[in-house]
């Protein structure tokens, strides 16, 4: 497949921006072609299926403190900027 990308980059190169849909359509129907058999492999039990992707770690849950912590210190910091606003 990566030779296929290849050449057609190359082709793309030596041809010009004239010829991008042409070839652009050519590689989509070769990689198009390319899935379809692999499609046809793994459904009929020639290829494995595909190994599982690892997962990162679960997210952490935040305690109720921290949040009180970060709301009390924003309500703080707008009764200071309240107050020391002049108007």
């Amino acid at each position: 497949m990566r030779d296929e990308i290849q050449a057609s980059a190359a082709a793309h190169h030596d041809l010009g921006s004239g010829y991008d849909s042409a070839v652009a359509e050519g590689l989509v129907e070769r990689i198009g072609e390319e899935i379809d058999r692999r499609i046809d492999a793994r459904l009929f039990g020639h290829l494995p299926p595909p190994a599982p992707r690892p997962r990162g770690p679960a997210p952490r849950r935040l305690g109720v403190a921290p949040v009180f912590l970060a709301l009390g210190s924003m309500a703080l910091a707008i009764e200071g900027t309240a107050v020391a606003a002049p108007g």
